[in-house]
């Protein structure tokens, strides 16, 4: 067998019964069975493959987070085709490559698509799942935000459905206190809204705290006060 990732070498040994063991050729046709054994209880790509006779390679990929969601209260890592899994698991200190990444978090709020069908927590919370989320916005809204001028104080991105449309909410953290951003979904006006607030408020957003900011109208820009934000 050969493996460089040994805390999923192990995963692989316990997973196989004594049957596979002395029955080599056995492992062969359940392989599919066993890979999908393996990543659903670690974040990797597994690729087992015989090399030899009665010898089998383990290949091993660790799944690159793209994406923090926060959904429930707690933080989940997202890959590139949608595969789901806490933040907080141990196992994802035991595999190289595993790392928070660059970016805000994305929040599920109001009305929006949730990752996991109802039930699926409430069995297990420590696996690798397939979420429901629609991950071509989602990378597309990851894509665009960088581009707004706060990008670099964008703390979290608050995804919202109201009457069928999608909202998002951005959480900004400037120097003190902070200030939510209701945007509608579509980027295009975007550039406008960010031209606009530059002139209806001087310095936007580092001199501001402790604000909402309502930019889904077509005509004005509406901005209240929030008191009960703690700077």
């Amino acid at each position: 067998m050969q493996s460089k990732e040994h805390f999923t070498e192990e995963i692989f040994w316990r997973s196989l019964g004594s049957e596979k063991i002395r029955y080599w050729p056995l492992l062969f046709f359940q392989k599919d069975k066993i890979t999908q054994e393996i990543e659903k209880i670690i974040p990797v790509e597994v690729d087992l493959s015989l090399s030899g006779f009665g010898k089998f390679s383990l290949g091993v990929h660790p799944l690159k987070p793209l994406y923090v969601i926060e959904w429930k209260q707690t933080l989940w890592y997202v890959d590139k085709m949608g595969k789901t899994w806490k933040v907080s698991r141990e196992v994802n200190n035991l595999i190289d490559g595993i790392s928070k990444p660059d970016g805000p978090v994305f929040e599920v709020g109001e009305g929006f698509p949730v990752p996991l069908p109802p039930g699926v927590l409430e069995s297990r919370e420590d696996l690798i799942y397939q979420n429901h989320l629609p991950m071509d916005l989602i990378r597309r809204w990851s894509e665009e935000v960088i581009g707004l001028p706060w990008f670099s104080i964008l703390e979290r991105l608050v995804m919202e459905k109201r009457a069928g449309e999608y909202y998002l909410v951005l959480q900004l953290k400037p120097q003190k206190g902070r200030i939510d951003l209701l945007l509608r979904a579509e980027s295009e006006k975007w550039p406008e809204i960010t031209e606009a607030l530059g002139k209806i408020m001087p310095g936007f957003p580092q001199q501001y705290c402790n604000i909402y900011i309502d930019a889904t109208y077509k005509d004005k820009i509406v901005v209240k006060d929030v008191d009960s934000w703690v700077n």
